[in-house]
């Protein structure tokens, strides 16, 4: 099992990072949902802060996974 999720990720960074990301978030709002005896507040502070952490962490995980091809020349080349 452990082979085939390395695989996915070795294939689809993005996918796998966004995917565990929303996973903590959902875990966050199911806890609430179970009787976690936070408040309102509280809640939307923490999906904000789930939120934040996952983007940056998608960013800086994937970032290191994804390597620039020949065709991703840039649009504009500026004169030296």
């Amino acid at each position: 099992m452990f082979a085939r999720l390395a695989a996915l990720y070795a294939a689809e960074p993005l996918v796998v990072n966004t995917a565990v990301g929303t996973l903590v978030d959902g875990l966050v709002v199911l806890g609430v949902t179970f009787g976690l005896p936070i408040t309102e507040a509280q809640k939307k502070a923490a999906d904000g802060v789930v939120v934040a952490l996952g983007i940056l962490a998608t960013l800086f995980l994937s970032r290191s996974q994804v390597t620039p091809s020949a065709s991703s020349a840039p649009a504009v080349k500026v004169a030296p």
